[in-house]
C-alpha cells in the first residue's frame, strides 16, 4: 500500500470508520455494511456501497489469495466505474473511483447503498431527481446465498427478508419488494451468490465535492451487483462479477465506457514497506482473447521468500464475459489497460493529484486517453515494478433512458500462465451454460436379483455415452468406468466390490459371493449396492474425477438372497456352430447344475466357447475358452484327445469321446459339453486352425 502522511491517514480513518462496522455478516444500522467471502480460495470484501477488496481503513475487510495469505489491495479504484457524457458533460460515477474532498464527511464514495425510486427515498431538490436520497432500509445490505436454504427464506438469524434474486420470466432477477418475493422460486448459480443493490444519485456524495479542479455530479445510475464463487477446484480460484446497470435519470447517456478495478497488485503477503513488499508484474492485452487480460509476476528471485505456500506469487486475469448492449460502434470484447498510477490523474496545467480530488471531466479524459485505451495496440506490456489500481475497460456504448447493460467479467487466480488460459475456457464455458457445472456421467440402471447365498448385480450401458459442456474431451472424458460398492446398512459403510476401466475391461453383470465377507454373502439377510459411474476429471484444470450421484431405485437398490424356489425348472441350452461344420466336434450344450442359478445367471445368454491346439511335444490337448461378455467371466479349461504328436501303426485310429466342462465360470449355474471325434494318424497329427461355437 502506498504511505500516506499521518495527518491525511487520521482524517481518512475518522470519517470512515463512523460508518463501517468490522463484522462479516450480519445487519447493521450504519449506511455502511461489508460481508466478507467465506467458501472460496479467493478471500475478499463488499461493501453495500459496491466496493470491495480492502478499503482506506487498514481495519477494514481482508483480500487474500490463497485465503488467508494478504494480497495488496490499493487504496482506490476497486469496483466498477461508469463514465459518459450526458447532456454535453462528462461524468463518471462509481464507487472506491471518484471522491468528494478529503475533508468531506461523508465516507469517500459517491454511491451509496439502495436502489433509484425507492417510495422511502426523498426528493432530491439540489438534481431533481424523486427517490434520489439515500435511505437506510435494512434490505440494503450485502445478501450472500450462505445464509438462506433452498426456499430462499433466512436460516442465519441476521437478516431482515428473504433471498433477492428470483427467477422471474425464466429469468434471474433482483425482486427489490420483499413481500413479493415469495411468490417466484429463489435462484443460486454458485457455492456463494453475493448480491447488493447501490446508487450514484445521493447528493451527499456530491454537494462537498468541489474540487481543486471541477466537482463529480451524479448521473443517475442503479447498479445491481452479483457476485459468484465456488468451494471446489477448478471454481474456488475464479470469482465472478456481474454489473446490472440501469439508466434511470431522463437523459441519453452517450459515449459510455465500464471501466472496472481489480485494486490489486502482486506483492508480498503482509504488511510491510514498499521494498519489503514488492515482487513486481507486468500487465498484458492478449491479442489472441481479446476479452482477456493478466498480470505476469516478476523478479523470480523474490518468489519462494515471498510465497511460501504456492512456491510463487500468482498469475491473476480479468476476463469479460459479458457485454449485453447492442451498439455497434464499438469493439464487443475491447480492453484498455492503465500503464501508469491510475489513482493519480492530470489536470489541464499538467499538475498530479490524487484520483479523489478529481472531478468528473478529468477522470473522463484521462480514462480515455490514447495512453489508457488504445485498441491499436493489443499486445502492449508494462514492466512497472508496482502499479497500484490496474483497471481494465470496456466500450463506447449508449444508453437511452431506463435502458440497462449487463457487463460481467471474471477474477481469475492461477499460478501459471497456460493454467490461468485454460481456466479463462472453463469459466467462459460455465458462464455461457447459465453457471453450469462439471457433471459426472449420468447414473446406470443397476438391477439386483438375491440368489442362493449369492447376488447377482447388472446394469446397463447408457453411462458410456456421457457428455460434458464444461469439460472438453480434450480435457478429461466424460465417462471411464464402474465401480461397485456394497453395505449392510442402508447409510453404510459402503466396501468397494470392484472396478472396472474402459482402458482395461468394462463388464455389464457381477456376482457377489461374499468373499471378502466372513461366511460369505447370507441369505435372509438385506444388502444394499450402488453402482457409481465416474469420469476422468480434469488433471490440468486440477479438477478431480467425479463419480455419478447414487438414486435409490436407479443405481442404488436393496436386495435379500434366498434360497432356490422348490417348482423352480429349467431346460438345457444349444449352443451353435458359428463358424465352419466344427469337423468333429459337436456344438455345446449347457446342462444346468442348479435351477435358480441358471435361469438367473447363464439362460438366454450367448457364451462364446474357443478350442485351440496346445502340445507338449509329445501329446495334443485342447484348451477350451469360454467367455460371457455381458458379466466379463472367463473360464478356461483342457480337453484330452488321447492324441499323440507322433503316432504310429500300431495306435492309429479314431479317438472319440464326450468332454465335460464343469461348473462353468464357478457359480454353481451350469456345465458345458460337446462330443468329439479325431483320428489318430501314424503321423503327426495338427490342428490347422482354431474352431469356434
Amino acid at each position: 500500500m502506498k504511505t500516506w502522511n499521518c495527518p491525511l491517514r487520521v482524517a481518512i480513518l475518522s470519517s470512515y470508520c463512523l460508518f463501517l462496522q468490522a463484522e462479516s455478516h450480519g445487519q447493521t444500522a450504519n449506511e455502511k455494511f461489508f460481508r466478507v467471502s467465506r467458501i472460496s480460495n479467493f478471500e475478499f470484501s463488499i461493501l453495500n456501497d459496491g466496493s470491495f477488496f480492502g478499503s482506506f481503513d487498514p481495519f477494514a475487510p481482508v483480500c487474500s489469495w490463497p485465503r488467508g495469505n494478504p494480497l495488496r489491495p490499493s487504496v482506490v479504484s476497486k469496483g466498477p466505474l461508469l463514465i459518459t457524457i450526458q447532456d454535453g458533460q462528462l461524468k463518471a460515477s462509481g464507487p472506491e473511483f471518484v471522491r468528494p474532498s478529503f475533508f468531506s464527511t461523508y465516507p469517500f464514495s459517491e454511491t451509496v447503498p439502495g436502489r433509484v425510486g425507492d417510495q422511502n427515498a426523498g426528493y432530491d431538490s439540489t438534481f431533481g431527481g424523486a427517490g434520489w436520497k439515500f435511505v437506510a432500509d435494512r434490505d440494503y445490505i450485502v445478501y450472500s446465498s450462505l445464509d438462506y436454504d433452498s426456499l430462499g427464506i433466512d436460516v442465519s438469524g441476521s437478516n431482515f427478508n428473504d433471498w433477492p434474486i428470483r427467477e422471474v420470466d425464466g429469468a434471474a432477477q433482483f425482486v427489490p419488494d420483499p413481500l413479493q418475493r415469495a411468490r417466484y422460486e429463489p435462484v443460486f448459480h454458485s457455492d456463494e451468490d453475493m448480491f447488493c443493490v447501490f446508487k450514484d444519485t445521493e447528493s451527499r456524495a456530491h454537494e462537498t465535492s468541489v474540487s481543486l479542479v471541477g466537482k463529480t455530479e451524479p448521473i443517475g445510475l442503479e447498479f445491481h451487483c452479483y457476485v459468484r464463487s465456488w468451494q471446489a477446484p477448478p471454481g474456488d480460484n475464479i470469482v465472478v462479477f456481474e454489473y446490472e446497470i440501469h439508466n434511470r435519470s431522463v437523459s441519453h447517456l452517450d459515449s459510455c465506457y465500464f471501466v472496472f478495478g481489480s485494486g490489486i497488485s502482486i506483492g508480498r503477503p503482509g504488511i510491510g514497506s514498499d521494498e519489503d513488499l514488492i515482487v513486481g508484474h507486468k500487465t498484458v492485452v492478449d491479442s489472441q482473447r481479446a476479452n482477456l487480460c493478466y498480470w505476469l509476476p516478476t523478479n523470480p528471485e523474490h518468489w519462494a521468500s515471498s510465497w511460501p505456500r504456492e512456491g510463487r506469487p500468482p498469475t491473476f486475469g480479468l476476463g469479460l464475459l459479458e457485454t449485453s448492449y447492442e451498439s455497434q460502434t464499438f469493439p464487443r470484447l475491447a480492453f484498455g489497460v492503465s500503464e501508469s498510477y491510475v489513482n493519480w490523474f492530470a489536470d489541464t496545467s499538467g499538475i498530479q493529484m490524487p484520483v479523489i480530488l478529481a472531478g468528473d471531466s478529468v477522470v473522463y479524459r484521462r480514462l480515455t486517453s490514447p495512453e489508457f485505451f488504445d485498441l491499436a495496440e493489443p499486445n502492449r506490456t508494462s514492466e512497472w515494478p508496482y502499479q497500484e489500481g490496474t483497471v481494465v475497460s470496456t466500450g463506447p456504448f449508449m444508453m437511452a433512458p431506463d435502458e440497462s447493460v449487463r457487463i460481467a467479467l471474471a477474477l481469475i487466480f492461477s499460478d501459471s500462465l497456460s493454467h490461468l488460459l485454460l481456466m479463462h475456457d472453463y469459466i467462459t464455458r460455465v458462464y455461457d451454460n447459465n453457471f453450469a457445472r462439471p457433471a459426472p456421467p449420468p447414473s446406470p440402471e443397476l438391477t439386483a436379483v438375491g440368489l442362493n447365498r449369492s447376488v447377482k448385480l447388472s446394469w446397463d450401458n447408457k453411462a458410456e455415452s456421457a457428455t460434458d459442456i464444461i469439460i472438453p474431451d480434450s480435457l478429461g472424458r466424460p465417462f471411464v468406468g464402474y465401480k461397485l460398492l456394497r453395505a449392510t446398512t442402508r447409510d453404510g459403510p459402503y466396501t468397494e466390490l470392484a472396478r472396472w476401466h474402459t482402458d482395461t475391461l468394462l463388464v455389464y453383470e457381477y456376482l457377489d459371493t461374499g468373499e471378502d465377507l466372513d461366511g460369505g454373502i447370507k441369505n435372509n439377510v438385506t444388502y444394499y449396492y450402488q453402482l457409481l459411474s465416474y469420469d476422468e476429471g480434469a488433471p490440468l484444470l486440477k479438477l478431480d474425477p467425479m463419480d455419478s450421484p447414487p438414486v435409490e431405485g436407479v443405481n442404488f437398490v436393496e436386495v435379500i438372497p434366498t434360497t432356490e424356489p422348490a417348482d423352480a425348472t429349467s431346460e438345457s441350452s444349444d449352443g451353435s456352430v458359428v463358424d465352419g461344420t466344427l469337423g468333429a466336434a459337436t456344438a455345446p450344450v449347457l446342462i444346468p447344475r442348479n435351477t435358480t442359478n441358471f435361469n438367473r445367471l447363464l439362460s438366454g445368454r450367448d457364451l462364446t466357447l474357443r478350442l485351440s491346439a496346445a502340445s507338449n511335444g509329445l501329446r495334443y490337448t485342447l484348451p477350451v475358452t469360454i467367455t460371457d461378455s455381458i458379466s466379463g467371466r472367463v473360464h478356461n479349461d483342457v480337453v484330452d484327445p488321447d492324441l499323440l504328436v507322433h503316432g504310429s501303426s500300431e495306435v492309429a485310429g479314431v479317438r472319440s469321446g464326450t468332454a465335460t466342462i464343469e461348473d462353468v465360470f464357478d457359480v454353481g449355474a451350469a456345465d458345458i459339453t460337446f462330443d468329439y471325434t479325431f483320428e489318430q494318424l501314424s503321423e503327426p497329427f495338427h490342428i490347422a486352425s482354431s474352431i469356434e461355437g
